[in-house]
C-alpha cells in the first residue's frame, strides 16, 4: 500500500538521506506530530540524530550544544526507561508529555547531566 501511494522512496548517499529525513522530522515537529525514526544501525542512528539535533537548533526548537555528546534521545512518556540510563548522560531527551509530578512541561528538552548507578539498571 505504501508502494502504491509512493510513500517509499530510495535516497542513495547517506548525507543527503539524513538531511531529507530530519527536514520531514522538523515539518512534524513544527506540526506537533509526533514522530519516528528507525535505523538499522547504531552508527547511522548516532549520525540521524545528529543531524536532526542540527537542524532543531538551527531552527531554534533545541538549544546549541553545551558540552553535550550529540546524541539525541525522544522519551514519549515523563518517566523514560532506565534500562539503559548508565550511557544516557550528555543525551537531550525530549518529554512529549508533562509531568507535574516532576515538573516537567510538555515538549521540554532536558539533557542528562548525571545518573544515579546505585538505582539505575
Amino acid at each position: 500500500m505504501l508502494h502504491e501511494r509512493q510513500r517509499i522512496f530510495e535516497i542513495e548517499a547517506p548525507e543527503k538521506r539524513y538531511q531529507v529525513i530530519a527536514a520531514n522530522y522538523l515539518r512534524f515537529h513544527r506540526a506537533d506530530e509526533r514522530t519516528l525514526v528507525v535505523s538499522p544501525a547504531n552508527s547511522e542512528r548516532r549520525e540521524l540524530n545528529r543531524v536532526i539535533r542540527e537542524t532543531l537548533i538551527e531552527h531554534s526548537y533545541v538549544p546549541g550544544p553545551a558540552g553535550s555528546t550529540g546524541y539525541w534521545s525522544i522519551a514519549n512518556s515523563p518517566e523514560p526507561s532506565v534500562g539503559t540510563a548508565q550511557t544516557m548522560r550528555g543525551d537531550v531527551i525530549r518529554f512529549t508529555r508533562a509531568s507535574n509530578r516532576i515538573g516537567i512541561p510538555k515538549n521540554a528538552y532536558l539533557t542528562v547531566e548525571a545518573v544515579n548507578r546505585r538505582t539505575t539498571r
